[in-house]
């Protein structure tokens, strides 16, 4: 028997939350794998999301805050 086979004969057997679990699993393994195989694209990805959620805020004025704005301090 396949492995495919064997996941499946055994996936159906399971409840559905828990069903739904395996497929998060999955998902989240098909994820690390994509990151492995795509490697800097993901870093250029990164970059260009920060660059465009912070889009327009460089002519914001910059507030300067001081210790006294402070609401609690930790030492």
């Amino acid at each position: 028997m396949k492995t495919i086979d064997k996941l499946n004969e055994r996936i159906r057997r399971l409840p559905e939350p828990s069903q739904r679990e395996v497929l998060d699993f999955v998902e989240f393994l098909l994820m690390k794998k994509n990151q492995r195989e795509d490697g800097m694209k993901n870093e250029e990805w990164s970059a260009f999301s920060l660059q465009q959620a912070l889009k327009g805020m460089e002519a914001d004025e910059t507030v300067e805050y001081t210790i006294s704005d402070l609401k609690e301090k930790y030492l």
